[in-house]
């Protein structure tokens, strides 16, 4: 179960592309909820320049955006743009900044429900 728990946290294998028969796993799971509650809290309001490979072209003679540039091979890059925004990571991984106090709120209920269950068993 522990195994199936952080398969399913949603950093192993991203949300859109769990399995739909096994997607519940994801949201009854504690470790999820967390992770997405620190996602956006970490990339929320960030650039993140593209640099070596994700950076096409690439090679002597493109040291800078004036050589039109653009970042490739990250979630949420957008064309002819050499950094990507934390909120268009965010979003190509299907996480967003609003959940984070529901999230918050979610992980409070299953600590009460674990609490609760160690106390009247």
């Amino acid at each position: 179960m522990v195994k199936a728990f952080i398969t399913y946290t949603g950093s192993m294998i991203i949300k859109p592309k769990m399995h739909p028969w096994l997607g519940w796993i994801y949201h009854i799971n504690p470790l999820a909820y967390g992770f997405d509650a620190m996602l956006p809290n970490e990339f929320h309001g960030k650039m993140i320049p593209c640099v070596g490979v994700n950076l096409i072209p690439n090679g002597p003679g493109y040291n800078n955006d004036a050589n039109y540039q653009s970042c490739a091979g990250v979630g949420g890059a957008r064309p002819g743009q050499v950094a990507i925004t934390g909120d268009d990571y965010l979003e190509a991984l299907s996480y967003g900044h609003g959940h984070v106090w529901r999230n918050f709120g979610i992980i409070w209920a299953w600590c009460i429900l674990f609490v609760a269950a160690t106390i009247f068993t």
